[in-house]
């Protein structure tokens, strides 16, 4: 897993490649994008799928906010003295 933080462009916050608990060869990526929406993609060899979440005006408001707050987690995760 890595994650990348970037200062200027429509992607502030990248976590790539989560691997899940059960060595699927499926991976997760979150983009969190500048305006607050949320990019949730899910890869493996085969084919890529993707899923968008909009902080407004959107069905589930309480879904991109909660998933802002996965990111932060698995950013602290993927560097541990940055959370100190």
């Amino acid at each position: 897993m890595r994650a990348e933080r970037f200062e200027s462009g429509s992607v502030s916050d990248h976590i790539r490649d989560v691997e899940d608990d059960m060595g699927s060869r499926t991976t997760m990526d979150l983009l969190v994008e500048e305006d607050g929406d949320v990019i949730v993609v899910f890869q493996d060899p085969k084919q890529k799928m993707q899923m968008q979440f909009c902080a407004s005006g959107s069905q589930h408001p309480g879904v991109a906010r909660k998933l802002r707050e996965i990111v932060e987690l698995l950013q602290e995760e993927a560097n541990p003295s940055a959370a100190e």
